[in-house]
């Protein structure tokens, strides 16, 4: 029987067992239940939504006569990060080359969180696997989207320095259609696995809107945008985490005023709540 919060997790990470085996001070078979699902979970510790915590059983405990408050979430999500920073610290054992090699090569095309799990559990059953990315340094999203104050990037660069060890090899600065095209990459590889993420902008139809910046791109470039003009007011719109990361790096850069614009309702935006 599946438990509430382990339901809720995208990736059905079994949570009360490895909360089980850290209670009994069993950190390594903890980190283990994790990555059994998730390879990098000193990142997602640290950027997900921990959607399991809303669904947590301790939030079902009412308060009493002797307790005046209910119950709150087990803090799940610092509970993973301290065992994700553990696998890190423990590479040799959570990251290490597999035994046996199948003879199998697959082209893994996106370094992004899924370019980057595909690449862990094929190198993990045996494969041999290489990793493109158009970009200079892997992570995609992780490391050119989300600020470095919510996701310090030396915990992305060595995830992906953590798979390399494996014998993974990366082709960084490498583009599709540029460099390569995948009739070519099909033809030398056994699989192809693409992953080329999330960069294309929305297209929201109003008059001038190419004018606007893609808030993609502007956390992408964020110090080169402020520094082509000066911008004292920005608007943002947009109600997700992406608007709010452009939102709060646009204060933090010295705009005055920063306004959020959303069609719908704030109960309605797709941002976490803090």
């Amino acid at each position: 029987c599946e438990t509430p919060c382990t339901g809720k997790c995208p990736a059905h990470t079994d949570i009360s067992a490895y909360m089980e085996m850290v209670r009994a001070g069993e950190y390594e078979k903890a980190a283990r239940v994790l990555l059994e699902v998730n390879p990098m979970p000193a990142i997602t510790s640290r950027v997900c939504a921990h959607l399991c915590e809303n669904h947590c059983n301790r939030m079902t405990v009412m308060a009493t006569e002797d307790i005046k408050n209910a119950d709150d979430c087990v803090s799940i999500h610092t509970v993973e990060r301290a065992l994700g920073d553990y696998a890190m610290q423990h590479k040799d054992v959570y990251y290490k080359a597999p035994e046996k090699e199948t003879g199998v090569n697959v082209a893994v095309v996106g370094a992004g969180p899924a370019g980057l799990t595909a690449a862990y559990y094929l190198r993990k059953a045996g494969h041999s696997v290489t990793v493109y990315d158009k970009m200079e340094k892997a992570g995609g999203m992780l490391q050119y989207a989300i600020p470095n104050y919510r996701l310090p990037k030396h915990y992305v660069d060595e995830v992906a320095e953590a798979i390399k060890g494996m014998g993974v090899d990366f082709e960084l600065g490498k583009e599709l259609g540029r460099d390569f095209d995948a009739e070519s990459l099909e033809r030398r590889f056994d699989k192809v696995f693409y992953a080329t993420g999330a960069w294309k902008r929305p297209v929201l139809g109003f008059d001038g809107e190419e004018f606007t910046e893609f808030g993609l791109e502007f956390l992408v470039e964020v110090n080169k945008w402020m520094n082509k003009k000066k911008r004292e007011n920005v608007i943002v719109i947009g109600g997700g985490n992406v608007a709010m990361d452009v939102c709060r790096s646009a204060v933090r850069l010295g705009a005055r005023k920063v306004s959020c614009v959303y069609r719908r309702r704030q109960e309605d935006m797709t941002a976490l709540p803090e």
